[in-house]
């Protein structure tokens, strides 16, 4: 669950999990993308009001994973995700 506020009345929320290679390179393992105007149902968009605090649920869906020694966990949270969109505008 993610609270947000923004100063649109509509915007997307992405979050990423990765595993992080102790070089740097990053590893996607799952990543979910939420509008927030979508947030109550994906036919019957309600906008935000810009300023007020929304708990948005976002689920990281299950997945199994081996991390071997020196990997990282990383959770990115962003409002951006281009070009990758899920919901139309």
């Amino acid at each position: 669950e993610l609270y947000v506020s923004s100063t649109a009345d509509d915007t997307d929320f992405v979050a990423v999990l990765s595993d992080v290679h102790p070089n740097g390179y990053s590893q996607i393992l799952r990543r979910n993308i939420l509008r927030a105007s979508r947030r109550e149902s994906l036919e019957n968009p309600t906008p935000i009001e810009p300023g007020k605090v929304y708990k948005l649920p976002i689920p990281i869906f299950p997945i199994s994973n081996v991390f071997l020694k020196g990997h990282r966990l990383r959770l990115t949270v962003s409002s951006s995700s281009f070009p990758i969109s899920v919901v139309p505008r």
